[in-house]
């Protein structure tokens, strides 16, 4: 059978991109005396992939007779593609009888820079960003949870009116106080991750706020021991810096190398 379908393509050798990237346009025209619906194929040639080439909308179009349509191979190879020149074609089949109505496109070369192809994005790590969101959190923490412990102990106290309501309130402002540097340092860290567009900023926030009071128990129980002057001196050159940096860092470290293997 005579070959139903005309397929024209661009002269010459495609040059692609510094990322791989390269598009082709064709001419198909039916030819035949009859209308066809056909189907573009797409054919690698010596060693192309077929994951490189892919026709842009739908392979398979109505052909009424001498109708031409515009069919684009779109191109894209694979992070540190070798350069060279390579080919492919593009051909077309009648959807009815593949077997018996095809037509083979011409050949077509294209052409790569060394090393080309889609570059992954860098990773973006996000340990300063974790550990000033923790920083900023457990400040903002802090001072909302004094404030509202000694207002709460302060109405404990004052409607008492009697000594034991004083340290009930006393009790009350520690209680209180306690967890604001915790929740504010793991909600200070998700926010600054999330806000400045680091991926997995939750596994983090969530990782601090288990690394951060399993630390501070240590710490606290270590200075505890020691029970002199130097525990307190300790306590604000040492444990705070350290519970203030190593959570966030402990924290993103370990979403980073679960989630990519990479620290």
């Amino acid at each position: 059978m005579a070959s139903p379908f005309s397929i024209t393509a661009p002269s010459g050798a495609i040059a692609l991109d510094a990322n791989g990237r390269g598009d082709v346009q064709f001419s198909i025209t039916n030819i035949s005396a009859a209308p066809l619906r056909g189907r573009a194929l797409i054919a690698g040639l010596e060693g192309v992939e077929a994951a490189w080439l892919t026709i842009a909308g739908e392979p398979e179009r109505d052909f009424p007779v001498q109708v031409t349509h515009q069919c684009v191979v779109q191109i894209q190879l694979p992070p540190g593609t070798p350069g060279a020149q390579r080919r492919f074609r593009l051909d077309m089949v009648g959807v009815a009888n593949p077997d018996e109505v095809f037509t083979q496109g011409p050949t077509v070369t294209f052409s790569n820079p060394a090393g080309s192809g889609t570059v992954k994005p860098e990773l973006k790590r996000g340990y300063v960003a974790a550990i000033a969101g923790a920083l900023i959190g457990m400040l903002a923490g802090a001072s909302a949870g004094i404030i509202l412990g000694v207002v709460i102990g302060l109405t404990v106290a004052i409607l008492g009116g009697d000594l034991d309501s004083l340290l009930t309130g006393f009790v009350v402002v520690i209680l209180i106080s306690l967890p604001g540097p915790w929740l504010g340092s793991a909600l200070g860290v998700w926010y600054n991750l999330r806000n400045r567009g680091y991926d997995w900023a939750l596994p983090t926030a969530l990782g601090h706020a288990v690394i951060f009071p399993a630390l501070m128990a240590v710490s606290i129980l270590i200075l505890s021991i020691i029970g002199d002057v130097a525990a307190v001196l300790l306590f604000f050159v040492v444990v705070v810096p350290a519970c203030i940096a190593l959570p966030p860092l402990g924290a993103r470290a370990a979403v980073l190398f679960l989630k990519t293997g990479k620290l």
